[in-house]
C-alpha cells in the first residue's frame, strides 16, 4: 500500500453534512490552511445526510429540528464553495403520492436543485416525482435501503438483480457484497459505490424491517431509537471493523483499486462527532498527518472554537 495515498483518484462519499456540521465545519477549514494533509488521490464524492423531513429515511435517524430556510440556504452555499455536492438520503420507503405533497420536502429539494446536487432514492413514487418536477437539476443514487439481495436468498437472482439496477437510468448503484468474486463479473465498476463500514451484519436479516420502522417513525414523527431487535452495534465504528464486509483503506488499496472500482461510502451520520473524526482520519488522512488532525479536530469539538 502506498502509506501515503492511494495509487489511483478515487471518490469517498461521506456522512452527515446536516447532522454533523460540527464535523464539517473544522473539518474544511483544516483542508482549506493545509490540504496537503489528505491521502493522494482521495476526493470528495459527496456528503450526505438530510434535515428532518418525511422523505428522509435510512437507520437509527436522528431526530432534530427542522433546518429554517437560512439554514438551508447556508448550507447549499457552503458545499457550493467547496465544491462538494450535497446528497439527500431521501429513502424513506412507505412514501406514497400524497407524501410527495410535503410542503417542508419540496422547499429542501427547491433550494438544492442546482444541477450539482444529488437524492438517495428508494421509492419509485417519490424518485418519478423529483424526475418530472426538476429534469436533470439532481443525479439519482439507488439506495442500499431497498436490500436487493435480501429480496431473493438465491446469489445468482441477486447479483442479477443488482446488474438490472445498475443498468437502469441511475448515476450509481450502492451495494455491499459478501464475496470479493462477486465483483468482478460486474462490467460497470464506475457506476458501483462499495459500502465500506456497516455496521450491520452481512445479510442481517433484521434489516428490511429496520429501515420499514425507521420510515415509519419519520412519518409519525415516532421514536427515533425503537428499533430493539439490532445487537447494539449501530453507529460503532469499533464493531464496523469485526465485520466479514469491512473494508479497510489498505483493502481499497490491494483489492478495489486493482478490480477497477473508484467509488467508496463511508457510514456514519448518526454517530458521535469524535467517532466521525476517526472514520475520516483512517480514510482521508495521510498516516504522518493523522495526529496532528485528529488533535485540531478534538480540541475544535471540545471547546466549539
Amino acid at each position: 500500500i502506498l502509506m501515503e495515498g492511494y495509487s489511483k483518484e478515487i471518490a469517498f462519499h461521506l456522512p452527515g453534512i446536516f447532522e454533523l456540521g460540527i464535523v464539517w465545519q473544522p473539518f474544511m477549514e483544516l483542508l482549506e490552511q493545509d490540504d496537503s494533509v489528505l491521502k493522494t488521490n482521495a476526493k470528495f464524492g459527496s456528503i450526505y445526510g438530510s434535515p428532518t423531513c418525511i422523505w428522509n429515511g435510512g437507520r437509527n435517524t436522528v431526530g432534530m429540528a427542522q433546518f429554517t430556510r437560512k439554514q438551508l440556504e447556508n448550507v447549499r452555499e457552503f458545499m457550493e464553495y467547496h465544491r462538494i455536492p450535497t446528497r439527500f438520503t431521501f429513502t424513506n420507503c412507505l412514501l406514497t403520492e400524497e407524501h410527495t405533497k410535503d410542503t417542508y420536502c419540496n422547499l429542501i429539494a427547491d433550494i438544492f436543485c442546482t444541477g450539482n446536487n444529488e437524492i438517495i432514492c428508494n421509492s419509485p413514487v417519490l424518485e418519478t416525482y423529483l424526475r418530472n418536477k426538476y429534469g436533470n437539476g439532481y443525479r439519482y443514487i439507488s439506495s442500499t435501503t431497498k436490500t436487493i439481495a435480501d429480496k431473493d436468498k438465491q446469489k445468482a437472482t441477486a447479483m442479477e438483480n443488482y446488474l438490472e439496477e445498475l443498468n437502469a437510468e441511475k448515476t450509481r448503484l450502492q451495494a455491499e457484497f459478501d464475496a470479493q468474486g462477486d465483483l468482478e463479473s460486474i462490467e460497470n465498476k464506475d457506476k458501483c459505490e462499495l459500502l465500506c463500514n456497516s455496521t450491520c451484519y452481512a445479510n442481517c436479516p433484521n434489516r428490511t424491517k429496520h429501515y420499514e420502522e425507521t420510515s415509519r417513525n419519520q412519518l409519525e414523527q415516532g421514536d427515533y431509537n425503537s428499533f430493539s431487535t439490532c445487537d447494539g452495534g449501530i453507529c460503532s465504528y469499533a464493531n464496523a471493523k469485526t465485520r466479514d464486509h469491512y473494508i479497510s483503506p489498505e483493502d481499497i488499496e490491494k483489492v478495489y483499486i486493482p478490480m477497477g472500482f473508484s467509488n467508496f461510502k463511508l457510514e456514519g451520520r448518526n454517530a458521535h462527532p469524535l467517532i466521525l473524526v476517526d472514520i475520516l482520519v483512517d480514510y482521508l488522512i495521510k498516516d504522518s498527518c493523522k495526529d496532528k488532525v485528529k488533535e485540531y479536530m478534538y480540541k475544535r469539538l471540545w471547546t466549539h472554537e
